[in-house]
């Protein structure tokens, strides 16, 4: 058996070995671990991950989720956790056991393309991390969401940092691990909430009573005395001589000023450098692109409190962060959040002052407006050196809000109204109080790269839409193309394009809307020039995707019923490609012989130049669709509604509801004509499947007959497996059927 001090040293190359709590922690089992843990800040909370599950997994202890979520507040630096646990992992020679994702924008391959058997560490912010969960993920569009709902709770340990920060947030993950339980997933799952304020964590679905809770004291002994500090501005308006005024309070090393916004930090960071434009001083806040934020991981990474720097920031350094620093200047906030603030301040003689403010901290969600528990105490506690772990409990932390309901996870199972263009928001659940979109600045429409992503409030895109009119897109999935964006297009989550030459960024100053030169950017990587594949017969790509399945499945543990459903919804997921619509679709494309019937050509519509791309004879064809009607007319029992299920929603985008669009007869539902034939011929599509010739496609599935409608199916299943366990199902056969392309897609040579 491995020695946890030794790992910990390993990993970290602290000589002095793990603090006695996170070596009591790795001592119980994976049971046993404390649902709540009370940590100081500076105390390592980032390192529990090492204790919590990566011991775990280096240990090979049995039954241990195979994903780890850590979950950090709000405008959290992700990417300087993320560089810490890769080098963790490397230290620890697990970097090719571990996988590593960390969610700061959207790229939909960066979540899709998880190993479900594979152990994976996945870093983002709540409200990310959250709208995943709740199958509505920021930044990505809602034919992925099932896969990153799918990951995120399924065989997974969730890890609150900061939980009292979360807002309603912390809410929506209490109810998401008791419905976890109650509705129940594949492989097991767990969270862990971390504060360091101390309280009951609790909600009618999740109780207090049932939490085990671990809480240690500050081991730096004394902390930083607290003092106001009253400056001529009271609105958040810097000016050059409050600069002048904040930086007489440093008396050498280093220096940590913290406000409640990123236009004041950007204000006040323009007013220092003017005053003292020689002073290393260091912008941090969440609105930068990828490769600026980790720019500015590296940066902070290493400062303590003799460092000779001035850091002027957000709430980006409360937690994912080691900074420590001798002086520390924060603007009023809510209690937890003031904690987590005071706590940056180490060292002897360091002193925390604090500036009382006019105005709400987050004036767009109520539960942040309360801030006079928060003054009262400072006012209490002034001019005395108090240690964090030990600063008083501020009234009303106790109070827990958004506390979702299971209907409401269930409802936002279905995906429907979001794919037709009508989004759902759901910041409300994910502690997204003041919501926002995500922009990238291209001079080309296409599909965004998560590391050119930057955040934007969506009053302040709203602004920028109206102030640069032609100049912002956003993709309409009704023309499924790049269009103009207008004032009322903009909602939570979302992904907008931004003329270059519009300006809006900086290198320096991130997100700036003031900014008026034109934006560099980000180009992704250039893709080279796609060689001819091969063209691949309906029952080559049937085995393959069985085989893929199969293989899938052999390393996952799901049971036989749940096996055998994915594995004949392998077998009939494309049986809708017989039809006359999609064979005369691939037909130009395919070199082979007329007489096959044909899943793939070896050259793609999507290859082609715009003005040469082909559509369907029939717009809006989904042959998903027609596989399913192809199946329940052979196989239509409630024993097989669950197989059939998986066929539909193998594309992710027709899965709960089977309806067509209103413009079209009424007989016709995804380009399938009721009562017609799917083929006159009989096709062998995987051994002991043969599908028969003339099958009738009934449309009345979809409601409308004296059919089980379709939607009463799915509410059926959602309600006898359980939301969770369908998206992880969905999720087998879609990367069985994305490896399996993959593979078909080498050229006969056998290169790609």
């Amino acid at each position: 058996m491995p020695d946890f001090a030794e790992f910990f040293t390993t990993a970290t190359g602290h000589l002095g070995g793990p603090p006695p709590y996170q070596e009591r922690i790795a001592g119980t089992t994976f049971e046993d671990i404390p649902d709540t843990l009370i940590l100081p800040t500076g105390s390592g909370r980032t390192e529990t991950i090492l204790s919590l599950w990566l011991w775990r997994i280096y240990s090979k202890e049995p039954g241990i989720p195979r994903r780890l979520v850590y979950c950090l507040p709000s405008g959290a630096l992700t990417e300087h956790t993320a560089i810490k646990v890769k080098k963790w992992l490397w230290n620890l020679k697990l970097n090719r056991k571990v996988d590593i994702r960390f969610l700061a924008g959207g790229s939909e391959g960066y979540m899709s393309n998880i190993n479900l058997g594979r152990e994976c560490i996945i870093v983002g912010t709540q409200e990310v991390l959250l709208s995943g969960a709740l199958n509505h993920m920021y930044g990505q569009r809602p034919g992925i969401w099932p896969i990153a709902s799918a990951l995120l709770n399924n065989d997974s340990m969730w890890v609150m940092d900061e939980a009292r920060t979360m807002g309603a947030g912390l809410g929506t993950s209490l109810q998401l691990d008791a419905f976890r339980r109650a509705c129940g997933t594949f492989g097991p799952s767990r969270s862990v909430w971390i504060s360091a304020v101390k309280g009951p964590l609790g909600t009618k679905d999740n109780p207090e009573k049932n939490r085990r809770v671990l809480s240690i004291e500050d081991p730096a002994g004394d902390g930083a005395r607290i003092r106001r500090i009253d400056l001529p501005t009271r609105d958040g308006r810097y000016t050059d001589t409050d600069a002048k005024k904040l930086l007489d309070l440093r008396g050498g090393g280093s220096m940590a000023v913290i406000l409640n916004s990123v236009d004041r930090a950007q204000r006040l960071y323009s007013a220092v450098k003017g005053v003292q434009g020689q002073m290393r001083c260091v912008l941090v806040h969440p609105r930068f692109r990828a490769d600026d934020r980790a720019r500015l991981s590296r940066e902070i990474h290493g400062i303590n409190e003799d460092t000779n720097v001035v850091v002027i920031s957000t709430q980006a350094l409360e937690s994912g962060t080691d900074l420590s620093v001798q002086t520390l200047v924060t603007e009023l906030a809510p209690w937890p959040a003031m904690v987590n603030r005071i706590g940056r301040c180490r060292g002897a003689d360091s002193s925390a002052y604090w500036i009382d403010i006019d105005g709400p901290y987050r004036p767009h969600n109520p539960v942040y407006d309360e801030m006079g528990g928060s003054r009262k105490v400072l006012e209490e506690i002034e001019g005395r050196a108090v240690p964090a772990s030990t600063l008083p409990v501020s009234p009303g932390t106790d109070d827990i809000h958004g506390a979702i309901s299971l209907q409401e996870v269930k409802k936002l199972y279905d995906t429907t109204q979001d794919i037709g263009g009508d989004p759902v928001d759901v910041s409300r659940f994910v502690g997204d109080d003041n919501p926002e979109a995500l922009v990238f600045w291209s001079r080309e429409g296409r599909r965004s790269r998560w590391n050119e992503l930057c955040g934007m409030e969506l009053g302040e895109l709203r602004r920028f839409v109206s102030g640069h009119r032609g100049m912002c897109t956003c993709w309409d999935s009704k023309t499924m193309k790049w269009a103009e964006m207008g004032d009322d297009d903009a909602y939570p989550g979302m992904i907008a394009r931004i003329e270059p030459s519009a300006g809006g960024y900086s290198q320096e100053m991130g997100l700036y809307t003031g900014y008026r030169g034109p934006v560099g950017e980000v180009f992704p990587q250039a893709r080279q020039d796609r060689r001819s594949g091969r063209d691949v017969t309906l029952r080559e790509h049937t085995q393959d995707v069985v085989d893929e399945a199969d293989w899938i499945l052999s390393g996952l543990g799901v049971g036989a019923e749940y096996s055998n459903a994915v594995r004949t919804a392998a077998q009939w997921h494309d049986v809708g490609k017989m039809h006359r619509i999609f064979q005369e679709f691939l037909g130009p494309n395919v070199e082979g012989t007329s007489d096959e019937i044909w899943a793939k050509s070896g050259r793609k519509e999507y290859d082609k130049d715009a003005k040469d791309r082909r559509d369907y004879e029939r717009h809006g064809f989904r042959h998903e669709v027609a596989s399913a009607m192809a199946f329940t007319a052979v196989h239509d029992g409630e024993e097989h509604d669950l197989a059939a299920y998986l066929v539909m929603s193998h594309h992710g985008i027709v899965r709960v509801v089977l309806r067509g669009p209103a413009d079209v007869p009424g007989d016709m539902i995804a380009g399938v004509v009721h009562g017609e034939a799917l083929s006159d011929r009989g096709y062998s599509v995987h051994e002991g499947v043969t599908v028969p010739a003339g099958i009738i496609l009934d449309t009345s599935i979809s409601g409308k007959g004296e059919r089980r409608p379709w939607s009463a199916r799915t509410s059926s299943l959602l309600d006898g497996h359980g939301p969770f366990r369908l998206s992880y199902l969905e999720s087998i056969l879609r990367k069985a059927d994305w490896a399996a392309s993959a593979k078909e897609d080498l050229a006969p040579d056998g290169k790609r």
